[in-house]
């Protein structure tokens, strides 16, 4: 590599971590203040640069929000890839891809809380935008599970059903630990749940069944 080029690299180098430490600022802002009561003013201060350097990086406080949105997504795509490498048992795929959720939960409650006050109150392009990105993690997930499902030999069941029973679920721990602290065990839950989803409640024993 010539000197021009490495001079570019590190010149593209230095903006990235600009603008990540523009994005982490925002995110601290949005998720202490909201998206309607935050400021540029403020995101720049946090991140120690001019206003005007905000802009140079996005266009308007809207796209920097989605910006920082879309890391959600991507936290998805970390989730999956590195498990689809492993080609892992049917009970080890389901249960690494929960145990995988919570910790990313865990790590983003700040984040997931937020959009739960401002999704009411989005409009127009903006809420568009956001539907559009919960439904293409909609879709990865969907992806992920039908393929680790079909590598393994099971009875033939509906999968929109199973996609739906999964899905409810990682809502459910998403809003969970987005409103409360977290102080359960991590992979008992994820192995417990895993359990459930592959067996079902039903005792080892039929005839132990009682109805009242």
């Amino acid at each position: 590599m010539g000197h021009m080029d490495t001079k570019m690299s590190r010149s593209r180098q230095k903006k990235e971590e600009k603008r990540q430490f523009i994005l982490d600022a925002a995110r601290k802002i949005f998720t202490r203040e909201g998206y309607h009561n935050a400021r540029i003013e403020a995101i720049a201060a946090e991140a120690g640069v001019g206003k005007g350097t905000v802009y140079e990086y996005f266009s308007s406080k809207q796209e920097l929000f989605q910006k920082m949105l879309e890391t959600k997504y991507e936290l998805y795509r970390q989730i999956f890839f590195p498990i689809y490498q492993k080609n892992p048992s049917l009970e080890e795929g389901i249960c690494e891809v929960i145990k995988n959720h919570i910790e990313r939960c865990i790590e983003n409650r700040e984040l997931t809380f937020l959009i739960m006050q401002e999704l009411p109150s989005m409009e127009g392009d903006l809420k568009k935008w956001f539907l559009e990105l919960n439904r293409k993690r909609e879709r990865l997930f969907r992806k992920y599970v039908t393929k680790v499902i079909h590598d393994h030999i099971i009875r033939d069941i509906d999968m929109d059903a199973f996609i739906c029973l999964i899905s409810g679920m990682m809502t459910y721990l998403e809003l969970e630990i987005a409103m409360k602290k977290w102080d359960r065990d991590l992979d008992q839950t994820a192995r417990a749940l895993t359990d459930i989803l592959l067996n079902g409640i039903k005792p080892n024993d039929p005839s132990s069944i009682r109805l009242e």
